[in-house]
């Protein structure tokens, strides 16, 4: 009886821990957030901060990407942009000189990244923000030059969560 009651507990414990460990897979980290634009359609990802070593010093990589599918992955031209933003007390946030990243257009898949010099002890977060051209459809629209045909939307902005360097 005992044998039959240890082995009913050690068969729980097993169906318990495998739905958690596929759960855990499931998720996102939480050094990445994602926002879509039209669900399943555009979407920008803002990356970081991870901290690294390069040459002696620690750094902070960290980007923004954006990326569309369908006709919007071929008729629109898109643009990402990211900036870090640290703070060391309360809940301040301010942007960090220098790592503000803007791509120029394109048609397809966009994709910036950076690193910066990180301070131990401050928190970082990534913030990006994405930019679709899309064509508005206005008759005469070429009037106004290749641009008066477009349509500025934009998506997010998404952000990180804090991590600290120690």
């Amino acid at each position: 009886m005992i044998r039959r009651k240890t082995m009913l507990v050690v068969a729980a414990t097993v169906l318990l821990a495998v739905p958690a460990v596929a759960l855990a897979q499931a998720l996102p980290t939480p050094q990445e957030t994602t926002y879509s634009y039209h669900p399943g359609v555009c979407w920008v990802t803002a990356g970081g901060p991870k901290f690294g070593v390069t040459t002696g010093h620690t750094t902070l990589d960290y980007g923004g990407w954006t990326a569309c599918a369908g006709a919007y992955q071929a008729g629109s031209y898109k643009q990402v942009q990211t900036v870090v933003q640290a703070h060391t007390t309360g809940i301040t946030w301010k942007n960090v000189t220098g790592t503000t990243l803007t791509s120029s257009l394109h048609t397809g898949t966009v994709r910036e990244l950076g690193a910066y010099n990180d301070i131990k002890g401050v928190e970082y977060r990534v913030w990006a923000w994405a930019f679709l051209y899309e064509p508005n459809g206005y008759a005469g629209c070429s009037m106004h030059g290749k641009w008066g045909c477009y349509q500025k939307v934009v998506i997010g902005p998404v952000t990180t969560m804090g991590a600290v360097q120690t």
